[in-house]
């Protein structure tokens, strides 16, 4: 079924696969919580639904880093988002266009470090519920042929001790290739 379902999604052109990569720079709502910056890698796959409609999931690594405007607190994560966006194509011209997106997001923080009061570094733990995250996205995409520029926002549903109990707002800009 899987083989049946991968060749329908292939025999529509509009279909496509692509890799990004770029910065994002997330915060806490918590108070006193600056601004850090980090990276992603990712993934993703165009299904048209309909004319200018498509479905966009996308399979994101990315590194954050969270700490306090006083620095007594420090985080750092490495984890894995799965975002599934709505994706509205407006056509600029035969080669360009512009992509807004719109969805939710399920993302795992699977490692990372941490520091209180200058101490030394060491490595957080959490349970499986403290590091699923689910959240929502919205974002556009510029679109050059075959390479994009993106914009994202994300906004987690659920606080989180890696976000000093608040809600993590992360902005990703990257640049990417569809194949």
């Amino acid at each position: 079924m899987i083989v049946v379902a991968l060749m329908a999604m292939n025999v529509n052109a509009q279909n496509g696969f692509g890799l990004m990569a770029g910065v994002n720079s997330s915060t806490s709502s918590a108070k006193d919580v600056g601004w850090d910056t980090g990276g992603f890698v990712g993934a993703l796959y165009d299904i048209q639904l309909s004319g200018n409609l498509f479905l966009q999931p996308r399979l994101v690594l990315s590194y954050q880093e969270n700490e306090s405007k006083d620095k007594t607190w420090w985080y750092s994560q490495w984890a894995a988002t799965l975002p599934v966006l709505a994706s509205w194509h407006i056509g600029l011209s035969d080669k360009m266009g512009i992509n807004l997106n719109a969805g939710t997001y399920l993302r795992y923080a699977a490692f990372g470090r941490d520091r209180y009061q200058g101490g030394a570094l060491g490595w957080w733990h959490g349970s499986m519920g403290e590091r699923l995250h689910v959240g929502v996205q919205a974002g556009a995409q510029v679109t050059f042929g075959k390479c994009f520029a993106t914009f994202d926002f994300k906004h987690a549903l659920k606080r989180s001790f890696l976000n000093v109990g608040g809600f993590e707002n992360t902005v990703q800009v990257g640049v990417g290739y569809k194949f």
